[in-house]
């Protein structure tokens, strides 16, 4: 305490550091594009699709072989396996999964938590959902900061606070933005996108056309934060289909690109990607997966 008179003063109280992922943290994360078989669909809608949602069966996808489908995540940076560990692939120890799909003329994304094709969808799910967010608090701050956490049961449809320019919208549409009307509430201090990560390695994905999946993920993805890109987006990216019938062949514009994201622990890293640290690195404990 200054003696009375002093011209000394009190240091502010510091605020704590965001967290950061920790460099020895790993995973491995395998994407494989699925597409819905037309031929076992029961609907698809009329013309435009805005009503379409994919396949609730799940034998009714085609699994489409995907290029440079894999990588390892280590400390936040992105790499491609070596061929031995691609060989590997059937022990190791899976975490989560997502599927989802995007079609072009929606601004929604559609999806489950699980392999679409190991389990049929409206039985065990009830049917897909839009990607929503839990609206949580940043713990162990002097901040009032808070989490968009990104799941398909979320209580909100919509960011916490505005989206950064950084990955709003190229992984985001601006569908999911906080909207001062829509959202229901006065905006919060930001604190990043955190939540499943598998739907969050997904962003990623959609960005860029599949031709580019390599090269986004381990250029553009860097730690805590999204780097962004100059490539064409790609939920505008996705196969045209056709609906044949006896006196019909009609091209409808119906455009959908889907993919299975997995999130296992890296069997090469023992000490750093067990399913506690990584459930650690979905809750925020690093700090957010991309930055506010």
């Amino acid at each position: 305490m200054p003696a009375p008179g002093s011209s000394a003063t009190i240091a502010p109280r510091s605020t704590p550091a965001t967290p950061k992922i920790p460099t020895d943290l790993s995973l491995i994360v395998t994407y494989e594009s699925l597409e819905p078989d037309q031929k076992k669909e029961s609907y698809r809608g009329y013309l435009g699709n805005v009503d379409w949602k994919p396949p609730n069966i799940r034998n009714a996808f085609i699994r489409i072989q995907t290029p440079d489908a894999m990588i390892r995540w280590e400390g936040g940076k992105a790499t491609v396996p070596s061929r031995d560990d691609i060989c590997r692939k059937r022990q190791m120890k899976p975490h989560s999964s997502a599927t989802i799909f995007v079609q072009t003329d929606s601004d929604n994304f559609w999806a489950v938590p699980f392999d679409a094709e190991t389990q049929d969808v409206k039985e065990h799910y009830g049917g897909w959902k839009v990607l929503s967010f839990d609206h949580e608090r940043q713990q162990g701050s002097d901040t009032s900061a808070v989490y968009s956490c990104i799941s398909t049961v979320g209580d909100q449809s919509r960011l916490a606070a505005g989206g950064s320019p950084d990955w709003m919208p190229q992984l985001l549409p601006k569908v999911y933005d906080y909207d001062p009307v829509r959202s229901g509430h006065e905006p919060e201090v930001s604190a990043g996108l955190i939540g499943s990560l598998p739907l969050l390695f997904a962003l990623a994905a959609f960005s860029a056309p599949p031709e580019h999946l390599s090269e986004v993920l381990t250029k553009h993805l860097q730690p805590n934060r999204w780097n962004p890109h100059h490539r064409k987006h790609g939920r505008e990216c996705c196969p045209r289909w056709l609906i044949h019938g006896p006196n019909l062949d009609l091209d409808v514009g119906t455009q959908e690109r889907g993919m299975v994201v997995t999130v296992y622990c890296d069997p090469r890293n023992e000490k750093g990607s067990s399913e506690k640290l990584l459930t650690q690195l979905e809750d925020g404990g690093f700090g957010p997966f991309y930055q506010p």
